[in-house]
């Protein structure tokens, strides 16, 4: 682990955890926003260069003896796919449905 974060190949983390509390606030964006108030903690994962976490963003606070601790994270993502696209034949069915009077 040490040599990946030297190497810039940690990505974030990954909670397990069942949620026993928890509320939603709309944003101006549309999305739904989540705050978990209260859960059993499972397991937690260093995230590498291998995956990627399941959430764009995400932001932990914690409250403890008057202090406030804050970690954002936002990771930019795009979807990247060696499989070339598979190309369906849909010529049977096109033909039935000419056969049936359809548009095609």
């Amino acid at each position: 682990m040490i040599e990946k974060a030297k190497k810039g190949e940690l990505r974030g983390w990954s909670f397990g955890f069942i949620e026993r509390a928890a509320k939603e606030e709309d944003t101006d964006s549309g999305l739904k926003r989540r705050f978990v108030e209260d859960m059993d903690l499972k397991e937690v994962s260093i995230i590498d260069n291998r995956k990627v976490p399941c959430y764009a963003s995400t932001s932990i606070e914690m409250r403890a003896d008057g202090n406030e601790v804050l970690e954002v994270r936002t990771l930019e993502t795009r979807v990247v796919s060696n499989k070339p696209e598979e190309k369906i034949d849909y010529s049977k069915y096109e033909e039935t449905i000419r056969r049936l009077g359809g548009n095609k």
